[in-house]
């Protein structure tokens, strides 16, 4: 398990998730994405950050973790669907 250490503080750990969080609302807001779509472009943008600051092998190590926690809950779905218009299929709006 991928351990890491911090500095802050447990209030401050929520203080910016929630300001992630409106930045997150004031996105969906404003281009209407789906969740898939936030989700990738949020995920590419913290590996480019990651790998930035030389600590992209440790991201790497966390998003492991993540897939694991997340096999055993993880809904069936087809990545390949698509839609009546012929684009492919994406599940929720941020806004």
């Amino acid at each position: 398990m991928t351990t890491i250490q911090t500095n802050l503080t447990d209030d401050e750990i929520v203080e910016i998730a929630q300001t992630i969080d409106k930045c997150l609302m004031e996105v969906g807001e404003k281009f209407k994405p789906s969740g898939i779509e936030v989700a990738s472009i949020t995920l590419g943008r913290l590996m480019v950050l990651c790998n930035q600051l030389e600590c992209y092998g440790t991201f790497h190590q966390l998003m492991e973790q993540v897939v694991k926690m997340g096999a055993i809950d993880a809904p069936s779905e087809d990545l390949n669907a698509k839609n009546e218009d012929g684009g492919t299929e994406q599940q929720g709006s941020v806004s």
